[in-house]
């Protein structure tokens, strides 16, 4: 009988897991822990530090969104996948967590998306109980594409 450890068994299920993976499925909410997130909180995208070992930060490559999900601040705001961050708040989106801050915390971020730079400002919120489960290919579209609530400010 093969054996295999529980790491190989965790590679084999994440791969079985993303080839069954389609847009139809994104558009299912999750339920979310109230746990896991920062005190309940959230912007809404997952980015991607490239470059990790490199120990000059000013060397590293732009730091990259990875996805974004559905109906959430970074959605509204019109981040997309693939996006690279360039500033948060003026300062160079490779410095460890940019993001800092609390409820209502304010960020100016400059990305560049084919090769052009893009404004975008995001807010950190409450994050509702369900979610829809990330998007990681662009475009991600219209907040009124996914039947997202109307926002009021």
């Amino acid at each position: 009988m093969l054996r295999i450890g529980v790491s190989a068994r965790a590679a084999v299920l994440a791969t079985a897991l993303m080839a069954v993976a389609s847009t139809a499925q994104a558009q299912r909410p999750l339920t979310v822990p109230p746990d896991s997130t920062m005190a309940g909180l959230w912007i809404g995208f997952a980015r991607g530090v490239r470059d990790v070992m490199e120990p000059d930060r000013t060397k590293r490559r732009l730091p990259v969104v990875r996805s974004v999900i559905p109906c959430s601040p970074a959605h509204y705001a019109g981040l997309e996948p693939g996006d690279l961050l360039v500033l948060v708040n003026g300062q160079d989106a490779r410095m460890p967590n940019p993001f800092k801050g609390g409820e209502g915390s304010e960020y100016d971020v400059v990305a560049e998306r084919d090769g052009k730079r893009l404004t975008f400002l995001l807010r950190r919120e409450r994050r509702p109980e369900q979610t829809l489960e990330p998007v990681s290919q662009a475009p991600i579209g219209d907040a009124s594409e996914w039947d997202c609530p109307l926002r009021v400010g």
